[in-house]
């Protein structure tokens, strides 16, 4: 959904109150991830992050959730790697919408594929590359694995952990 098609003209702002500056004095940092309808590509991410424009707020890069607005995920990585506080690793397989539904475990991105996530290595967020993106960009935060797939969780995610060990030492 577009702001313009909604009949806005600015994005909503976020109110900035004493809470906010307690937090920053801790250290503790606000970011918004890319996931959900509003904020799931990294141009709406970007232009929120530049509304906000404050040195304490940036961006929750979650390298899989590009996938569900069917946008590239190494040039969404490439657009919000400046705004990173945090990154959430996580993969998807992606299937045509114009197959026949796969069945349970799989969901629809905003246009139509068929999405079901997966081991972090396994799809087709090209996380390896992602990670490549991100130091090449100087992030050198925490990068958490989320799994939320039907395979066994234990065992992916000890196995994409290790995939994305493996992709950390190659750049």
């Amino acid at each position: 959904r577009s702001y313009a098609r909604q009949s806005v003209e600015q994005i909503p702002t976020v109110h900035e109150g004493p809470n906010v500056r307690k937090l920053e004095q801790k250290g503790i940092r606000t970011m918004s991830e890319n996931h959900g309808l509003f904020a799931q590509d990294s141009s709406r991410v970007e232009k929120l992050v530049n509304t906000v424009n404050h040195p304490n707020y940036g961006a929750l890069v979650d390298l899989g959730n590009f996938l569900c607005a069917d946008e590239d995920t190494n040039r969404a990585v490439g657009v919000m790697a400046p705004y990173a506080f945090h990154v959430h690793a996580k993969d998807f397989l992606v299937k045509s919408g114009m197959e026949i539904d796969p069945g349970d475990c799989w969901f629809k991105s905003r246009s139509g594929n068929y999405l079901r996530a997966t081991v972090i290595g396994h799809g087709e967020a090209h996380i390896a590359q992602s990670i490549g993106i991100l130091k090449r960009n100087g992030y050198d935060g925490y990068v958490t694995v989320e799994f939320e797939g039907p395979e066994d969780n234990l065992a992916a995610i000890s196995l994409g952990k290790k995939n994305l060990l493996r992709y950390f030492d190659m750049f």
